[in-house]
């Protein structure tokens, strides 16, 4: 037997689908409380339906734009409904299939609302689209007693197990540099304004504190996920991961990605752990009635399943080493940062006007876009040089549709990188009109 055989037949043996079923539940939970959270503070409004321009994502540009606050909050509705019938295991197919496409449809309303964790989150749905975690503690198998099965193909859990951990390795991955590991930012300059963080606060300017806080989150990153594999210290690792997650969002205040990392790691666990607490809380018995053991009838994996798993393994691991097909430091430029999990791996800011240029009447003039976009899309905007291109497009349609035919755009934009000073970010003199954006080409007109 072949190693590729071994590990096709490891993958597809029976294990218990607790743990599975667990994390289909938390998962469930945590899209009613993100979508809850967009509805209770009026987000739809303030993020999708206030703006006048919406950036978008290379190739998501088809996706459509849902005008209006009427039907952004009906999509919220929607998202919060599939994500409760999913963690009730309730119509369970239809319910993650349509948790998948409604929460990629409204992150693809607005690219400047990109959140690794959102990312993360995409990933996740659309793989509980093609598991089957609902064969247990749901009501579909109480609905269908002869659809509960006790065990499921190890390859399931082990698609999420993979997924997770992509998450925390290309992160320690994204720390791998100087201004990381040898001077401490942009941890320092984030540790900066948080002298009012408790005692953590109170360390802040202390010399070096910034660098050992940068190499804690670094070896953070690195050692997790092995010692989570590790029987002996998976314990310890997911009380340093919950430790370290509550910190990170006290002193961060980055959204749920905390909370998804501390629901969804016990997926780590003995794939049985779910039942194993409910016994020694007396409320379960000690072996489930009605519940099949055919993990491979239930839960099994056809060649093509496997195949399919292995090509999103394979899909995943490639991503985010695109980034090295590109010239320049990626934290720069930019190619190749989003969908690679640089997580806080740098800190930004800049300004940006744009100098508009009237061909047949031989006018100039400046457009500030503040004036066009949300305080929000333009701190995106006057960093990120996709962003720059796309509204240089958008003013030069807009002033076409009133009238003026020739319309050359320019962006001053200048950017500020872990502290440094500000310089250029993109080629002043180059016409952005005529700049087309693709998916691998070098941007030339960005300044290294």
């Amino acid at each position: 037997m072949t190693a590729i055989e071994r590990l096709c037949a490891r993958l597809a043996r029976p294990v218990p689908a607790d743990s599975l079923a667990a994390l289909r539940i938390v998962f469930g939970a945590l899209i009613v409380w993100l979508a809850a959270r967009y509805l209770w503070n009026e987000w739809p409004e303030k993020y999708y339906a206030a703006p006048v321009f919406h950036f978008k994502y290379y190739g998501l540009g088809w996706a459509p734009e849902i005008s209006g606050g009427a039907g952004l909050y009906l999509l919220f509705g929607a998202l919060l409904a599939s994500g409760l019938f999913v963690a009730l295991g309730l119509f369970y197919r239809f319910a993650a299939a349509a948790c998948f496409v409604l929460f990629v449809w409204f992150q693809a309303q607005d690219a400047t609302q990109y959140l690794n964790h959102y990312y993360l989150v995409a990933l996740l749905a659309l793989l509980f689209c093609f598991t089957s975690p609902h064969r247990l503690y749901s009501l579909d198998a109480w609905r269908r007693p002869e659809t509960e099965c006790a065990e499921i193909a190890a390859w399931q859990p082990a698609l999420f197990r993979f997924q997770l951990s992509l998450v925390y390795l290309y992160g320690a991955l994204a720390k791998v540099n100087a201004d990381w590991l040898l001077y401490g930012e942009p941890m320092g300059a984030w540790l900066a304004v948080r002298n009012d963080a408790g005692l953590i606060g109170q360390f802040a300017a202390l010399p070096g504190f910034a660098l050992a806080v940068s190499w804690a989150g670094f070896l953070f990153d690195l050692c997790v996920v092995p010692a989570l594999l590790w029987r002996r210290t998976r314990i310890a690792a997911y009380l340093t991961l919950i430790v370290f997650h509550l910190l990170t969002r006290e002193l961060f205040q980055i959204g749920l990605f905390p909370w998804i990392m501390i629901a969804c790691t016990p997926i780590f666990f003995r794939y049985d752990w779910p039942q194993t607490l409910l016994q020694r809380l007396r409320v379960a018995p000690q072996t489930r009635r009605g519940a099949t053991s055919s993990g491979a009838a239930q839960g099994g994996a056809p060649n093509w399943r496997m195949a399919l798993s292995g090509l999103f393994a394979l899909v995943q691991c490639l991503t985010p080493l695109r980034l090295y097909l590109y010239p320049g430091d990626v934290r720069w430029t930019e190619q190749g940062f989003r969908f690679a999990w640089r997580i806080m791996a740098m800190q930004k800011s800049g300004t940006i006007e744009y100098r508009l240029y009237d061909c047949e009447n031989n006018a100039t003039w400046i457009e500030n876009p503040r004036a066009g976009l949300t305080a929000f899309q333009y701190n995106m905007l006057s960093t990120q040089p996709d962003f720059i291109l796309q509204y240089a497009h958008y003013l030069a349609q807009t002033h076409r549709d009133q009238g003026r035919a020739c319309v050359a755009v320019r962006a001053d934009a200048r950017v500020s990188l872990n502290g440094a000073p500000a310089r250029p970010l993109v080629d002043p003199e180059r016409d952005l009109t005529r700049v087309e954006d693709c998916l691998l080409c070098d941007r030339d007109w960005i300044l290294h």
